[in-house]
């Protein structure tokens, strides 16, 4: 079962996928129709940004959570670099977060890592690290 996990975590990151279309709810409903079944009814989200923790529930908390955030860029992007299975059920990615604010140009460039949870095949857990060293040490894989 761990490869099949770490292949439905793969199927979450696209490579250059445009976040802040999100936004527009209307316009993502069909793309959001194809990701719902990979989620768990009980999905959890997890932000931890300089050791301060965000919690969501449902899928839909999460998504107007991300809404609401991604609202003042202009673009903003989370690529999947490194996959790592963590037996029995779990998932660790490192990530790259790019993105560019609206108003100021002011551009980011964070490395981090994403830590999935899964239960009988989808996806039940995200704990989301913006500090790469966190998440690392979170997933038991910092040396």
């Amino acid at each position: 079962m761990s490869q099949e996990n770490v292949e439905l975590v793969k199927s979450i990151y696209s490579e250059g996928r445009e976040y802040t279309a999100f936004v527009d709810s209307e316009a993502t409903e069909g793309e959001l129709a194809e990701w719902r079944p990979r989620y768990h009814p009980e999905y959890e989200f997890h932000a931890v940004v300089e050791g301060n923790r965000l919690v969501e529930h449902g899928l839909d908390g999460y998504l107007r959570l991300m809404r609401d955030w991604l609202a003042p860029w202009e673009s903003y992007t989370i690529a999947g670099d490194e996959f790592y299975d963590l037996e029995p059920d779990g998932v660790a990615v490192t990530t790259r977060h790019r993105g560019r604010m609206k108003d100021s140009g002011a551009e980011i460039r964070t490395e981090g890592v994403d830590l999935w949870t899964l239960r009988n095949g989808r996806l039940l857990r995200l704990e989301a690290y913006l500090d790469r060293e966190m998440g690392l040490q979170a997933a038991g894989l910092s040396e």
